[in-house]
């Protein structure tokens, strides 16, 4: 199927697929751990960002002839909506998140990241969003990988 860009009038602009589709979708599974004993959550999204940090150095003239950039880990923010049956995971806490971006090599393979703030957040008729905030940083946690396991 051809589509054009910019769409044109009588032309679909999406593209339709039936069966297997290679897209990856939703966001089920994507945080692997913990799993409630009591109570349920559901992922309602997550980004997941590499930690930088960077230097410009600047020539004599003061353009920039050097650029440094480390990477220092990977952080995940997960925002769940959960029941008040589950307890949530406190800070400094492991969890097992899948590698959705391909961070740590292969995507779908589960690594472990501690969470750095576990933070609440509710408005007027509309359920409470948890959102948690995992690191997984280069010399302190483990970049080992593990794969998803089916619940």
């Amino acid at each position: 199927m051809s589509q054009t860009w910019p769409p044109v009038a009588g032309v679909a602009p999406g593209f339709t697929a039936q069966g297997i589709t290679t897209i990856r979708w939703g966001t089920e599974g994507l945080l692997a751990s913990p799993y409630p004993s009591s109570g349920f959550y559901t992922v309602i999204r997550m980004s997941q960002n590499p930690i930088l940090e960077r230097t410009k150095l600047p020539q004599g003239s003061g353009l920039t002839s050097t650029d440094i950039i480390l990477i220092d880990g990977i952080s995940t923010e997960i925002v769940v909506r959960d029941d008040s049956q589950m307890t949530p995971p406190q800070i400094n806490t492991a969890i097992t998140i899948v590698d959705a971006a391909g961070w740590f090599g292969t995507q779908g393979l589960t690594y472990t990241a501690r969470i750095v703030d576990p933070r609440y957040e509710a408005s007027l008729k509309q359920a409470g969003e948890r959102t948690l905030i995992a690191d997984n940083l280069l010399l302190i946690d483990s970049q080992a990988t593990g794969s998803q396991s089916a619940r």
